[in-house]
């Protein structure tokens, strides 16, 4: 295995994933990394990888050279910055829906869009079974979001291929939350 492909195997269904974890050596953390974006950190109780892990190989990747920082704001998650960005193509999007949607599906759309960003800066503020359950209200607003794109896919509100960028982030955005919702259950265990 080389470093790039370096990954977890599901016990469930044998799959390698493509995220993987690794510790860098003097550092008390432990960095979860999808698809090349360090998506949560937590400390290494044991100071040392769980069996199931995998170090990166190569180590004068640039990933294991960089000095990483522990997350010190909501502003240091990426999760968060997706989500902001979200909400950005979120009010795109619907200044091109007609005016009489204004307090219907283009007030609910947005809506939903900014608790998610929401979500995750208020539940970091709190402690981690907190924290936790904002994730899980962010992936519902997530999923309310992704609900209402597809109504107005179907009323033809905007092009369809606005609309499906939009879906991409938003397939994206529930990926990062998902890991960091597992993540916070993890460091509750």
């Amino acid at each position: 295995m080389r470093g790039s492909e370096a990954g977890i195997r599901d016990p469930g269904s044998g799959a390698w994933r493509s995220k993987f974890k690794f510790h860098v050596p003097g550092s008390a953390f432990v960095f979860e990394i999808a698809r090349g974006v360090p998506v949560v950190m937590r400390r290494n109780v044991h100071a040392r990888l769980e069996s199931f892990t995998y170090g990166l190989i190569q180590q004068d990747t640039a990933l294991a050279s960089t000095d990483f920082m522990a997350v010190q704001s909501f502003r240091d998650l990426e999760a968060w910055r997706v989500g902001v960005e979200f909400v950005r193509r979120i009010y795109m999007l619907t200044r091109s829906f007609p005016r009489e949607e204004l307090y219907g599906l283009t007030s609910q759309l947005r809506r939903a869009a900014i608790a998610v960003p929401s979500n995750i800066s208020e539940g970091h503020q709190q402690g981690t079974r907190a924290y936790a359950h904002h994730v899980t209200i962010a992936l519902g607003s997530l999923a309310e979001a992704e609900t209402q794109l597809e109504l107005a896919r179907s009323l033809e509100l905007a092009p369809e291929d606005d609309i499906k960028t939009v879906l991409a982030l938003i397939a994206r955005l529930r990926q990062m939350l998902h890991a960091l919702r597992r993540s916070l259950i993890e460091r509750l265990a």
